[in-house]
């Protein structure tokens, strides 16, 4: 199994700084463990084609990430974090 490398854009950098610990743990854990292993079968794709923005719900964290597969640098890119209540 071939492990994707997880890059956070400045944005998404910026809201998780901001995160109570809990949920920075959390969003940690998502991003080592789905994220990283097999970003194409987790999250709801919002458009068509190989880099459409994926949306991955930590219901643990109250965070939504948004993501986009890269696979040809076998890399996913964070995009974007949301929380939400």
């Amino acid at each position: 199994m071939t492990a994707y490398k997880v890059v956070l854009a400045p944005q998404a950098q910026r809201a998780l700084a901001g995160l109570v610990p809990e949920r920075r743990r959390a969003v940690h854990e998502a991003m080592r463990g789905k994220l990283s292993t097999n970003p194409l079968a987790v999250g709801t794709p919002e458009g068509t084609g190989p880099d459409a923005l994926r949306k991955l719900a930590v219901a643990s964290a109250g965070v939504t990430i948004g993501y986009r597969v890269i696979d040809a640098q076998v890399e996913v890119r964070v995009v974007w974090l949301l929380g939400w209540p």
